[in-house]
């Protein structure tokens, strides 16, 4: 019943080679600027800035080997617990993460807590300092006595005086199989990066096509890395995710360490100012009934405004039947769960059900699509066009705010709004 759209992705291929031009968007939102390095802030604000460089960067000059990517991470408190896991292509011995303060005037060297390797991929996590709320900060690396010019970073921050507020973009399914389709994901979620204020991203499963394929997941840290996110990527687990094997998955997002008893590496929940937020693991199905109960025991027990729940597969689907995915339903009604993020079915899709939201995130790539095949069912919107949608989430202590976008050519356009208070 699905569908590739290998002729789109081909003329959209040409048109991209003879015209240079990228996904064009909505007047006044504004691509997520790359990070700047110091000597461009210097170069941007006079020389007389540079002294605040000279003690920390001065022997900055020779360049070490460059991380292939890096992609942040939170622990359970969302924005005191940081991590950050950075990804070389080629081996390094004992690089060091330099994280310097908002002045620039100090720099603290850090040890990666933990080394993975996966193929030709070699992966450290570093666990960063406590950020204040409105802080800036820096880093750069050091491997051996090389080391690389020094990025400015201003993504960590919270919600304080400033900030009465906090935002997500939302992407489905990615599952590109060629690097074109990945292409496509970055320019969606760089024409949602408009406004600093975005606090994170998330991703509701099968982020690539073949979960042992570490083609696919270069594909998606090089399109990634182009739109230099500097904030935390949570992510539930798909089945494509784990097709072949789920162990480039869990080498690359990291969960908070506070999940269901077995699932350390696929579940876990982050609180927010305004939302519990917990991932589940849909494609573990033999371990639901822990699940449940870890689910049922976090949200009772958290004082936030709001309860979130992500998960791959979805309870109100407009294509695939999944019987036992029904069992979610009760569970999540009765613990009053606000809104439930999820995938799989690559179509846009709402239901309403005992005050709680259920939203089908659709395809974020545009790389593969399916039909409705039921006619009817308890959906209140269902958007089923052959186009990506990327969504974004606002909350506050009055309200949660949810927009969905099609990513047309012209610019993206809302399919859906609802407010949750």
């Amino acid at each position: 019943m699905y569908r590739y759209r290998n002729l789109i992705t081909l003329l959209l291929l040409i048109g991209v080679l003879f015209t240079g031009c990228s996904m064009s968007r909505e007047p006044g939102i504004v691509a997520h600027q790359m990070p700047k390095t110091i000597e461009s802030v210097i170069e941007e604000n006079g020389e007389e800035e540079s002294v605040l460089f000279e003690d920390p960067f001065e022997a900055w000059d020779a360049v070490a080997v460059e991380p292939y990517y890096m992609q942040w991470g939170s622990g359970e408190d969302y924005y005191n617990d940081r991590t950050l896991k950075v990804y070389f292509d080629e081996e390094v011995k004992d690089p060091s993460l330099i994280w310097v303060n908002r002045t620039l005037e100090s720099s603290e060297r850090l040890s990666p807590v933990s080394k993975e390797v996966q193929g030709d991929i070699w992966c450290w996590q570093f666990e960063v300092p406590v950020i204040d709320t409105h802080d800036y900060v820096a880093y750069g690396w050091q491997v051996g006595e090389m080391r690389t010019p020094v990025y400015e970073m201003n993504g960590l921050n919270g919600v304080g005086e400033e900030f009465q507020s906090e935002a997500f973009v939302v992407l489905g399914d990615l599952q590109g199989y060629l690097a074109i389709q990945y292409d496509h994901y970055a320019a969606n979620l760089e024409s949602m990066m408009w406004d600093e204020s975005f606090d994170g991203v998330l991703l509701l499963g099968d982020v690539v096509d073949q979960g042992d394929s570490l083609e696919q997941w270069q594909y998606y840290m090089t399109a990634t890395k182009t739109v230099s996110l500097d904030v935390p990527i949570l992510s539930a687990i798909g089945n494509h995710d784990v097709k072949g094997s789920r162990d480039f998955y869990e080498v690359l997002f990291d969960y908070p360490m506070n999940g269901c008893e077995g699932l350390p590496n696929s579940t876990g929940y982050v609180d927010t100012d305004y939302a519990r937020i917990a991932m589940i693991d849909t494609e573990s199905p033999s371990y639901f009934p822990e699940q449940m109960a870890w689910l049922e025991e976090i949200m009772s027990e958290t004082d936030k405004p709001y309860k979130i729940v992500m998960m791959h597969r979805s309870v109100n689907p407009v294509f695939y039947q999944e019987p036992h995915m029904k069992v979610w339903a009760e569970v999540i009604e009765t613990l009053d769960i606000d809104l439930v993020l999820s995938g799989h079915d690559h179509i846009y899709s709402r239901t309403m059900a005992q005050d709680t939201a259920y939203v089908v995130t659709g395809s974020g790539s545009g790389s593969k699509f399916y039909d409705q095949i039921l006619s009817s069912g308890p959906w209140e919107v269902v958007y089923d066009e052959d186009v990506a949608v990327v969504s974004t989430l606002s909350m506050s202590e009055e309200s949660i705010e949810f927009t969905a976008y099609a990513m047309f050519e012209e610019g993206p356009k809302v399919v859906d709004f609802f407010t949750i208070k």
